[in-house]
């Protein structure tokens, strides 16, 4: 039998206590998954280990320790699982992170996986960690989305992974494509013939794969999310757009400019004829005043 290789100093004297038959089961851009057997009772539980030898690790272990914490903390509170983390397994030693989890698996080998469940919790995933995180160059596929046994939950893995696809890639069509293949079996191959699909030919392509869908998953969906924009339409709208939002906010500010300056007229209106009122009552109480004092000096005479 040959014996599984480990990085150095895993694992640690206490796992081995804990533990028998480690198994590497996924080798992601910052950690690794192991899964073990308690020696105890034998239950299979995931070991997640930080990798100290990744070049992401050892360029910055400060972030990647603070995102490999994130994503187990982040799993932790979006699932139903009460015991998701196994906390007498939990370890850090010499720099390496160790996170014992209840098991998990890869969208490839979930049993029975519910599509549409499955893209409502992997886009919540997404817009969590685009908004939240600022990590939107992610990798979705059939290795990093990933199930929880037995609970129907659906979750994105390896955040520090990225894709070498354009910023401009919308996550929600790679989650849909995801769907797709998940739903109907085709091959990656046939995945990447329709993605690189010419506009005139996509369409046709994509409603020969949707009859491939099992008729209790509705298609529907599917396809309004896997619907292309033509590229050759793409810039000219863009810039159409953009033009018209320029257009409606020089138009909003012009707008603002003329009604400050009609505010201004009334307002310079209101003043002066204040001041005028001013100055009248001020001349009246003055004529009034030396008339009295007219009065009183022909009196004494």
């Amino acid at each position: 039998m040959v014996e599984p290789t480990f990085q150095e100093g895993f694992p640690t004297s206490k796992l081995k206590e804990l533990y028998h038959s480690f198994e590497k089961i996924y080798s992601g851009s910052y950690y690794f998954i192991y899964k073990a057997a308690l020696k105890s009772d034998g239950a299979i539980h995931h070991l997640r280990v930080l990798d100290l030898n990744s070049e992401l690790v050892e360029q910055d272990y400060n972030h990647a320790a603070t995102l490999f914490l994130q994503e187990a903390f982040y799993l932790a509170n979006v699932s139903s699982e009460r015991k998701l983390f196994i906390i007498e397994s939990i370890e850090y030693f010499d720099k390496m992170i160790v996170i014992a989890t209840m098991p998990t698996e890869q969208l490839a080998q979930c049993r029975n996986p519910d599509i549409q469940l499955m893209m409502e919790e992997v886009q919540s995933n997404l817009n969590f960690l685009a908004l939240k995180m600022n990590l939107t160059k992610l990798v979705i596929n059939t290795q990093t989305i990933h199930c929880l046994h037995d609970e129907g939950e659906y979750f994105l893995i390896d955040w520090m992974k990225t894709s070498d696809r354009p910023e401009t890639t919308n996550t929600t069509y790679e989650l849909a494509l995801v769907a797709l293949e998940t739903a109907t079996s085709i091959t990656s191959q046939e995945i990447e013939q329709l993605r690189n699909a010419s506009d005139a030919n996509y369409h046709k392509q994509l409603d020969a794969v949707l009859k491939r869908v099992p008729k209790h998953i509705d298609q529907k969906p599917l396809k309004n999310l896997l619907k292309r924009v033509p590229q050759i339409d793409k810039a000219p709208q863009i810039e159409m757009a953009q033009e018209e939002v320029e257009l409606a906010a020089a138009k909003e500010l012009e707008g603002k400019r003329t009604a400050v300056k009609s505010e201004l007229c009334v307002l310079s209106r209101r003043f002066y004829n204040f001041v005028r009122a001013r100055q009248d009552d001020v001349k009246s109480r003055l004529l009034q005043s030396r008339k009295n004092s007219n009065k009183y000096l022909s009196l004494d005479l």
